[in-house]
């Protein structure tokens, strides 16, 4: 699960606007965990369901369960960060090459929409983190590649990038997205991934991290 670090806010505050709200269900939260709104209780749940409004990010963590020594805990409410202009540091997204290549393509194991040909990827790098055992690979880590393409084999993303040595399998790169870039979304584990529908915006992005507002 992808967790949400407060950074701070469009105008440089550092400290959100938050709110304690009822959970649709007494169960454990995380912080950093993103929240979704039930207009039909005015409740948060972690579980996004059918669900589709963001309330915002799990201030502090929750447990359901009571405990003489956190008197927060199994009350059923959890404290939220609601400010709309409020930005949060992520875990980039690690790209996994899953087949050797020496026509600089990076094969991977990530499913390909017609979307992420032009969503702008073109343009973004590809920052080479990590070397498979006994890679053949000619970069060094911490190498940036352009993007040039991005297209599918099989059913799988392909990124087509600016290197003309060896890629071996298992080779990990750090894909760094260009400023604006909205096509981030959450899988099924709440995981980051790039999706057609994306739920925020890269506002700063390096081989570090991702700086991000959600809403796109």
């Amino acid at each position: 699960m992808t967790h949400f670090n407060f950074y701070s806010g469009l105008c440089g505050c550092n400290k959100p606007f938050c709110a304690n709200i009822k959970l649709s269900e007494n169960v454990d939260v995380a912080k950093g965990e993103i929240l979704y709104y039930d207009p039909a209780t005015f409740t948060v749940t972690p579980v996004k369901g059918t669900l589709e409004q963001v309330a915002g990010i799990c201030a502090e963590s929750y447990m359901a369960k009571e405990d003489d020594l956190c008197p927060k805990y199994g009350k059923g409410v959890v404290s939220v960060i609601l400010s709309k202009d409020a930005l949060y540091t992520v875990a980039p997204l690690v790209v996994e090459a899953s087949a050797d290549d020496d026509k600089g393509c990076v094969e991977t194991t990530m499913t390909y929409s017609n979307y992420l040909g032009t969503c702008g990827l073109d343009g973004a790098k590809l920052v080479l983190c990590e070397k498979a055992e006994g890679s053949m690979n000619t970069g060094s880590v911490g190498c940036e590649y352009n993007i040039t393409n991005v297209d599918s084999d099989s059913g799988m993303t392909v990124y087509h990038i600016e290197h003309s040595g060896r890629i071996t399998k298992g080779d990990k790169f750090i894909l760094v997205l260009p400023y604006g870039f909205d096509s981030l979304g959450l899988d099924a584990e709440k995981n980051l991934c790039l999706a057609d529908n994306g739920s925020f915006t890269v506002m700063c992005s390096t081989a570090v991290g991702y700086v991000l507002k959600l809403g796109a």
